[in-house]
């Protein structure tokens, strides 16, 4: 099998946010295949970038044919996982404008949950870690 052959379905690579937002991997979409690359925010977690991330994908993509940017962004994972997700929302709503104008009091700023337990930790001191490790 030549490297450049498309892997089989269940091997197929998918490219989450990171790696497309990289200028090294947005660089080999060519040799990827197109229909191999999805871009996906794992929303709400710490390290992802919302609530700016289509922005920030908007910047990396910015040269993107439109037809390569619905691929990547919805039409790859309708297809991969059969799922249409315009019966119950049309196109026009589901944009990234459209779905912020339709909820404009939803808080999207960005707060810690904490409630102060780390405020009140005491840590440990770094004598006794490394008498915990070499013990």
């Amino acid at each position: 099998m030549s490297a450049l052959a498309k892997p089989a379905p269940a091997a197929a690579p998918r490219r989450r946010r990171r790696g497309i937002e990289s200028v090294g991997s947005w660089a080999l979409r060519d040799r990827i295949g197109l229909d191999n690359v999805s871009w996906e925010l794992d929303y709400p977690h710490a390290d992802s970038a919302w609530p700016h991330a289509p922005e920030e994908l908007g910047v990396v993509l910015a040269d993107a044919a439109p037809e390569d940017v619905a691929k990547i962004t919805h039409e790859n994972a309708m297809r991969w996982y059969s799922f249409d997700p315009f019966t119950t929302r049309t196109r026009e709503q589901s944009t990234v404008a459209a779905l912020r104008a339709a909820s404009p009091d939803h808080d999207v700023s960005i707060r810690s949950l904490d409630g102060g337990r780390h405020a009140r930790s005491t840590g440990i001191e770094i004598a006794a870690l490394q008498e915990q490790a070499t013990a």
